[in-house]
């Protein structure tokens, strides 16, 4: 049988028309992939549409991992020696000059006395709690220069100060957020609210003797951002911007002064080199917190006087993420003296005597003593040594705090309090016998919940009318 030759005016065969639509939509996909990544080149560079969307998305996913799958923080009921269902005193010394004790507290803690926890509380040696300041849970609920995760961040106060009407001035930061810093904010002694200042205000802040604040800050600078004039650069390690430090100068008012940056300080004093963290063939520094400054006191007269290259009124920062603890001169803003690598991830820094400084030191401490210690460093010789604890003077517990500690003098320096914030302990130590003279361990009593500490003040002298029953025994 032969077979009709094709109508060259009938359609192709099956085959040949498949082909073809496959290729021609192999084409558009083709197209769209080559247009979406431009496009997406275009918004990473320019910053359009989705960019910032995808980038708050992805920052508040890596966020929601690091508090979901992140190592736990060692529990504080693992303490031996301390229950794990109410606070505990010990006192080893039976000492009592009338001081009162301030106490950083939050939500979660004290929840018998306010149902959203208190702020702060004062309380004396037998652990009596004499004041409290209720803690607002919706004092930060307008916030927009913070992002945070619903249901999952948490503000918590870090720096306190008590006035002597009995007003108090706290930093608030905050868990699972962008950045951690959230502000300042005064109340009185009723705890209402006198003003905030959502202006990235973190840790532990100083009055000055013209009350004045000078509290540790932040900015948010694009990525990469230059290491002074040379080819180094600070690249963020995520995508966001980078936590550039500065000092803060306000007013008693919360009115912003002036404002010192911590990285122009540093570049300008010709510290270029303190960035890099670790031996990496490249002249980027790949961090999103290159300083992490945790603290600022400034210098006293009688330390001033003691130092002819020093003038009250220098301000003593401490840099965490450089292992540095640093004196800028108050008129420059110039590094007039560092001390590097002596301590590790360093909290804390106060003025001891005229030659020396006190530091809570995390990571510099004997392992087998928990791994966190008070060092004492020398103003001229930068010679440092262990205060506590040591062999010859530790407690029945380690002693270990991996982030935050916080240090109060006595004022005659013959005593300090010292806040183990991981392990929800305050311990007075007396600093010339390096002795343990007492001990306090914090349980909430109506969650039964160790809470960390993250400041412990010695308070003097309180004539304000306080607000707690004890208070009147």
């Amino acid at each position: 049988m032969i077979e009709a030759p094709e109508d060259p005016q009938s359609p192709p065969p099956e085959r040949s028309r498949t082909w073809a639509d496959t290729l021609s939509k192999g084409l558009f996909i083709f197209s769209l992939c080559l247009g979406s990544l431009l496009y997406g080149v275009l918004a990473g560079h320019y910053g359009f549409f989705p960019h910032q969307q995808l980038k708050d998305a992805k920052a508040g996913a890596e966020a929601l991992v690091a508090v979901l799958s992140g190592e736990p923080p060692p529990s504080p009921s693992d303490i031996p020696g301390f229950p794990a269902t109410e606070s505990t005193i010990k006192d080893h010394a039976n000492q009592d000059d009338g001081a009162l004790i301030l106490v950083s507290g939050g939500a979660g803690y004290l929840t018998s006395i306010h149902e959203h926890g208190c702020l702060a509380w004062l309380m004396d040696r037998q652990g009596r709690i004499l004041h409290v300041w209720k803690n607002d849970p919706e004092l930060w609920a307008d916030m927009t220069h913070v992002e945070t995760l619903p249901s999952v961040s948490h503000i918590y106060p870090v720096g306190v100060h008590l006035l002597p009407d009995g007003g108090l001035i706290v930093t608030f930061q905050a868990i699972a957020s962008w950045p951690f810093a959230v502000g300042m904010a005064r109340f009185d002694k009723d705890s209402n609210l006198i003003w905030k200042q959502p202006y990235y205000a973190h840790h532990w802040f100083a009055i000055t003797d013209d009350e004045k604040i000078i509290t540790p800050s932040l900015q948010l600078i694009e990525s990469p951002a230059p290491i002074g004039n040379t080819r180094g650069r600070i690249v963020s390690d995520d995508g966001r911007d980078i936590m550039a430090d500065t000092v803060t100068v306000m007013s008693l008012d919360g009115e912003i002064l002036e404002e010192i940056s911590m990285l122009d300080a540093l570049d300008r004093s010709g510290y270029i080199g303190l960035y890099q963290g670790g031996a990496i063939d490249s002249p980027l520094a790949q961090t999103k917190d290159p300083l992490h400054l945790n603290a600022v006191l400034p210098v006293p007269e009688e330390v001033a006087a003691a130092h002819d290259w020093l003038n009250a009124g220098d301000l003593m920062v401490s840099y965490r993420s450089l292992n540095s603890i640093a004196i800028l001169d108050r008129e420059t803003s110039d590094v007039k003296w560092l001390c590097a690598g002596k301590t590790l991830r360093q909290h804390s820094p106060r003025f001891f005597g005229a030659d020396h400084i006190l530091a809570f030191d995390n990571l510099g401490g004997d392992e087998s003593l928990g791994g966190s210690r008070i060092v004492k460093i020398n103003l001229e010789t930068q010679h440092a040594e262990t205060v506590f604890p040591t062999a010859e003077n530790q407690p029945e517990h380690t002693v270990f705090s991996y982030a935050s500690g916080h240090l109060d003098l006595s004022p005659d320096q013959s005593r300090v309090l010292m806040a183990v914030t991981m392990q929800s302990m305050i311990l007075e130590i007396d600093l010339q016998s390096g002795e343990l003279l007492w001990e306090y361990r914090f349980v909430d009593s109506g969650t039964q919940m160790p809470q960390p500490i993250h400041t412990a003040n010695y308070c003097y002298d309180v004539t304000f009318e306080m607000n707690q029953p004890e208070a009147g025994q």
